[in-house]
């Protein structure tokens, strides 16, 4: 037995003479180096116990460095095995001129090679790059440069506002960041570094960009800030102003200090903005404006959970001025780093929603592209189905006019357009059906023509057809609906003494119907609010619309009839005075102007009969979604609660009803499977209280 106890320490102290002496790895810094600045080799060594490293030997030869580390080996007693530790070990070489090195790490005692490791150190110093530029204790008056550049002897500064060429110049000093104060309150700035290395200084960074203050009045819609392609601004949204209402109320949500920037764009072209930088928990939003502070000027909405980042990007934006708004959500207020990137506009080809169908006979039909800023249109169709495209001579005009069709013959067409000198490659397809051979025009194919609904105490359904009906081209396609290949019809109604009348829609032959309503006299029409267009979500068992017409008793309204995805056939419709507005009425009144079209659902929740208590934090769970959310809240006393789902254009999309909940933690499953990816908001009310949240779908 004593003989293996021996053999087996013998064996144990020559795995730890073997393996006591170890390097894993070697790296030098900074990297990459540069001639004229100190260099230094990281080493990670693995020791064994009583192997303990004493220091280092150097010695060169040319562009070789011999370094000898020094271990002291104490034997371990035999009850105590050897565990290997790793440790970091830092040799320091001192100032290198530029070339390629080799260094060698050798055992002090034996010469042993434990490692060998080449580098190089360059001739020359690098310009900061934008990314390594950063600005911190951003004040009024004051701020914070930053170069995040290591391994260099020396940085250099430079500063200006945006609308001067006077730059104010450290050109030297030690130190990677530099105080700056005397600045400009409420002003954009530009800065770049540079770096020495070896008494060489690099050339400038690229600009980078900052706002001084962001107080006293600026930021609001009225006085925005100035913003311009390809800059970045780092900010705050904490003097920010809560003015939602100002720009759009299907945004209530947004209970939270805003900050607003302008945006002017001197040629047609995409927009991408980000929103990074967000603090722990703090919700900021990001909205894109047209020139005007309201509901109608949303362009482009992100609105990610948390402290999510925010992206934006816009295909086409024409030449003009737009607002970029900086949101809290919830009254969220964080710092934030707003990034501009504009591009000149390439033409991309027609989508399919820009082409559609008019003046359509049974031998006849009208094609329209609906493109902004094309000089020229090209045209090619075919009857569906077929191989071989008949090609049309291209023009200045927006629309070809068709003869020689086959009658009940399903076409498809496509267009080319013509901008920034270049012709676009084809759109994808677009589709029309022929009206079948003998079938008339119905009466009340244009809105002059609309055929009268008396509204009555009850509703006294009219048999209804869009069969053979071509598109209106008056008043403008509703193109916040479905208006895919629309053959409309057109039916009128007089408010009643009530105020208010109901139009109902029931199928026939068609079953998916849209409707949109105007009012005023037969070519004078405006669009009603907060919504004028309706189409039933599928989702929801029920494709034919319903509106309430809210308006002073003899107001005339025009109701505009057609099927989804240009579908054609009979249906019946009825108008009936109202005395009060039920739950899951679409509500639609004469206050001017027009928003996105709504469904089948109770309004209300996103117009005046929103509950006047200010709206609670809903906790939802998961978020992303797929299948089912967890919807959540803490209720003081009992309820009977309401659930319902919008999305971004305050269409409801889902609802659930009369849910009995007691005091204290409640919490609901609501099935979102049916719904596409996206963003949503979902709101849960018991009629005095409000509780809101995001949900994310994918």
């Amino acid at each position: 037995m004593k003989n293996i106890f021996s053999c087996l320490f013998a064996l144990f102290l020559l795995a730890s003479e073997v393996f006591g002496q170890q390097i894993n790895s070697v790296t030098h810094v900074p990297n990459p180096a540069y001639a004229g600045n100190s260099v230094s080799l990281d080493m990670n060594i693995r020791l064994w116990p009583h192997y303990d490293l004493m220091g280092e030997y150097i010695a060169w030869s040319g562009s070789n460095v011999y370094i000898y580390l020094d271990f002291d080996y104490n034997p371990p007693t035999p009850w105590m095995p050897g565990i290997a530790v790793d440790i970091d070990y830092t040799v320091v070489l001192g100032t290198l001129g530029a070339g390629t090195y080799t260094a060698r790490v050798l055992d002090f005692d034996n010469g042993t090679t434990l490692y060998t490791y080449s580098f190089s150190v360059l001739g020359g110093c690098n310009p900061p790059t934008l990314s390594q530029l950063a600005v911190s204790n951003l004040g009024c008056t004051s701020a914070t440069l930053q170069c995040n550049v290591g391994g260099v002897s020396g940085y250099g500064y430079r500063y200006r506002p945006v609308n001067s060429s006077t730059w104010t110049t450290v050109s030297s000093t030690p130190y990677n960041y530099l105080n700056v104060t005397n600045l400009q309150s409420n002003t954009h700035y530009v800065f770049q570094a540079r770096v020495w290395c070896g008494g060489t200084a690099s050339a400038w960074s690229p600009d980078k960009y900052f706002l001084t203050c962001q107080s006293g009045g600026a930021g609001t819609c009225s006085n925005p800030y100035n913003a311009y392609c390809g800059n970045t601004y780092t900010g705050n949204n904490a003097a920010g102003t809560n003015n939602y209402n100002s720009y759009g109320t299907l945004f209530t949500q947004m209970y939270g200090p805003e900050v607003f920037y302008q945006l002017t764009l001197t040629q047609p072209g995409p927009l991408t903005l980000t929103l990074t930088g967000l603090a722990y928990n703090q919700d900021l939003d990001l909205i894109v404006l047209s020139s005007g502070c309201n509901a109608n000027a949303i362009v482009a909405y992100s609105g990610n959970n948390g402290n999510n980042n925010e992206y934006i990007n816009v295909g086409y934006l024409a030449a003009g001025t737009y607002r970029i708004v900086i949101d809290g959500w919830n009254y969220s207020v964080s710092n934030y780093v707003l990034t501009v990137q504009c591009n000149t506009f390439t033409c991309q080809p027609p989508a399919p929603s820009q082409l559609y169908a008019s003046n359509i006979t049974a031998y006849s039909a009208r094609i329209h592209c609906n493109y902004t800023g094309a000089s020229g249109f090209d045209w090619r169709y075919r009857k569906s189905g077929t191989i071989t495209w008949l090609d049309l001579p291209g023009g200045s005009a927006s629309y070809y006019n068709l003869s020689g069709l086959s009658a009940s013959t399903m076409y498809e067409f496509q267009s080319s357009v013509f901008c920034n000198g270049a012709w676009t490659p084809w759109s994808a397809s677009q589709y029309f059906t022929t009206s079948g051979a003998g079938i008339s025009t119905p009466v009340n194919d244009e809105h002059c023509n609309a055929v009268t609904l008396s509204a009555g105490s009850g509703c006294n359904p009219v048999a209804g057809t869009n069969i053979g009906a071509t598109t209106s081209l008056y008043p403008n396609l509703p193109t916040e609906c479905n208006s895919t290949n629309m053959r409309d019809v057109w039916y009128r109604v007089q408010t009643p003494s009530t105020g208010k009348v109901m139009v109902s829609t029931f199928p026939g032959i068609m079953t998916d119907a849209v409707i949109a309503v105007y009012f005023g006299s037969c070519n004078s029409l405006s669009p009603g609010v907060p919504n004028y267009c309706f189409d039933w979500n599928p989702s929801n068992g029920d494709e034919m619309p319903d509106v309430t017409l809210t308006s002073p008793p003899g107001t005339w309204w025009y109701i505009r009839v057609w099927g989804y995805g240009g579908s054609t056939g009979t249906f019946s419709i009825c108008a009936q005075a109202v005395n009060n507005l039920t739950e899951d009425e679409n509500t639609v009144g004469t206050g001017g102007g027009s928003e996105d079209r709504g469904s089948n659902a109770d309004l209300g929740a996103l117009t005046n009969d929103t509950p006047a208590s200010e709206p609670q934090k809903l906790t939802l769970s998961p978020s992303p979604a797929r299948e089912f959310v967890q919807c959540a809240v803490e209720l003081e006393a009992d309820a009977e609660l309401d659930i319902r789902v919008f999305d971004l254009g305050g269409r409801p999309v889902l609802q659930r009803e009369g849910i009995g909940a007691t005091a204290g933690a409640f919490s609901e499953r609501l099935d979102v499977a049916s719904l596409p990816a996206g963003l949503y908001i979902v709101r849960m009310s018991d009629g005095t209280r409000e509780w809101t949240g995001k949900l994310v779908i994918e």
